[in-house]
């Protein structure tokens, strides 16, 4: 079941892109980016269940949007892949 925990997991954050480094939480890992426009911030909550706990699902992912402005999140990163490319 941990493998495939990881391959779901793996799912997961290919298809979300989620920028940046996690960020290690007590249980799981916490991924900050921000839209292409800089007006959502998103917020990806991952929660890994053990081998112990019985559970349907191996994982529990949490998805926060919340809208900003711009200037709020100046400091986080695109979706992964994404380039800012100065002048533009």
């Amino acid at each position: 079941m941990a493998s495939d925990a990881a391959i779901a997991e793996g799912r997961l954050l290919r298809v979300l892109k989620p920028g940046g480094q996690a960020l290690a939480r007590t249980g799981g890992l916490e991924y900050v980016w921000r839209s292409m426009d800089s007006r959502t911030k998103y917020e990806l909550y991952i929660t890994s269940f053990g081998a112990d706990r019985v559970a349907k699902q191996p994982f529990k992912a949490i998805l926060k949007h919340v809208r900003v402005d711009p200037s709020d999140v100046d400091d986080l990163p695109f979706e992964k892949g994404f380039m800012l490319t100065p002048g533009r």
